[in-house]
């Protein structure tokens, strides 16, 4: 089962769009304290549901150090606490990638050469895994769009991509 490290906005697309039990049933999941801390605070959409997925061991929070955030400018410039050790966490729990929403830290995963995804591309992965349906896929997909952020480039990729640029994802090591 791949290891993967999610932030809070794609947790909770995800969760809006019923794909967080799938997910974590499909790799293990992992967030940082920060994160952690806003998934389960209250007012957040589904935080009972991470509570219980969190007490249920079903995600792990990660409560490692990364460190002095200044070390890496790189890292930190323009990013919100949970997406930065969320980056920052990457290499030191030993996870396969990474799952993040946010353009600016899309951008430092592709500058750091970190295996990422948005949630709009877990449908995508969930069905070449054989998790879903195409038709879930597509359903999937078009909620994701609805709820999300996503601008006209990122839906294009997500609807195009061939398949296997998606294969590291699924495929055990």
């Amino acid at each position: 089962m791949k290891k993967c490290l999610i932030d809070s906005s794609s947790a909770i697309l995800l969760y809006k769009s019923g794909l967080l039990r799938i997910l974590i049933s499909t790799f293990d999941v992992r967030v940082g304290s920060v994160v952690y801390e806003e998934l389960t605070h209250s007012g957040y959409p589904g935080c009972d549901q991470f509570k219980k997925f969190f007490r249920e061991k079903q995600l792990e929070n990660r409560k490692k150090q990364v460190g002095d955030i200044s070390e890496n400018l790189m890292v930190s410039a323009g990013l919100d606490p949970g997406e930065r050790q969320t980056i920052l966490l990457f290499h030191k729990v030993l996870t396969d990638f990474v799952i993040i929403d946010d353009g600016a830290a899309v951008r430092c995963c592709r500058k750091l050469r970190i295996p990422h995804i948005n949630a709009l591309l877990v449908p995508r992965i969930l069905k070449i895994s054989g998790k879903i349906s195409r038709e879930a896929c597509q359903r999937k997909m078009e909620r994701l769009m609805e709820i999300g952020r996503y601008g006209p480039n990122v839906i294009d990729f997500a609807r195009k991509c061939d398949g296997s640029r998606l294969l590291f994802f699924v495929s055990e090591k």
